[in-house]
C-alpha cells in the first residue's frame, strides 16, 4: 500500500477524479492477520468491494505484482465485470479463465521479478490489452505514466 509505485498510481487517479480505497492484504505492514498465498487475500478484496460498493461510486479494480494476480482471480472467481487493470502480475498465479470484464494488462520493458514472456503469451492466448511500456517491475520515476494508464482502463466502464 505504502510502495512509492502505489502511491505514486493513487495520487494520478485522484488526480483524474477518481475516488481511491488503497489497502494492504492480510499480514502485511500493519494489518492483522496472516499472509495466506491468495485464499484469505480474496476475502480481503470482498471486503474492499463491499465497502467501495456501500459508496455507492462506480467500481473499477486495480493492483501490482501478487496484488494484480489475486485482484484477478478475484475477478474470474467472482464473475465480476468491472474494468481492472494489472500492473506486471506474475503469470503462474494466474488463473485460467480470465476476467470477463475490460480487463488491461501493464508490463515494463526491462521487467526483472517475473516472467514477462509468459505473461504477455497469456495476455495474447486470452486477447487481454497488454501496454508494454518503459520501466521495470517497480517502475521507478514513472507513477504518473503507470497511473495514466491505470486510469485509462478504468474509464471504460
Amino acid at each position: 500500500m505504502m510502495a512509492p509505485l502505489m502511491v505514486a498510481v493513487a495520487t494520478r487517479l485522484n488526480d483524474h477524479r477518481f475516488s481511491v480505497l488503497r489497502f494492504n492484504f492480510r499480514g502485511t505492514g500493519n494489518s492483522a492477520g496472516s499472509h495466506e498465498g491468495g485464499p484469505g487475500e480474496l476475502l480481503d478484496i470482498d471486503a474492499a468491494i463491499a465497502e467501495a460498493r456501500a459508496g455507492d461510486v462506480p467500481i473499477g479494480l486495480a493492483g501490482w505484482s501478487f496484488g494484480a494476480a489475486v485482484a484477478m482471480v478475484w475477478l474470474s472467481e467472482r464473475h465480476e465485470e468491472i474494468p481492472f487493470a494489472g500492473i506486471a502480475p506474475p503469470p503462474e498465479l494466474l488463473p485460467d479463465e480470465p476476467p470477463r470484464g475490460p480487463t488491461r494488462l501493464i508490463l515494463g520493458q526491462r521487467e526483472q521479478v517475473i516472467a514477462s514472456d509468459r505473461l504477455q503469451e497469456y495476455a495474447s492466448r486470452h486477447s487481454i490489452d497488454l501496454v508494454l511500456t518503459s520501466g521495470d517491475h517497480f517502475f521507478h520515476g514513472r507513477g504518473k505514466k503507470i497511473g495514466d494508464l491505470v486510469a485509462q482502463a478504468l474509464a471504460i466502464s
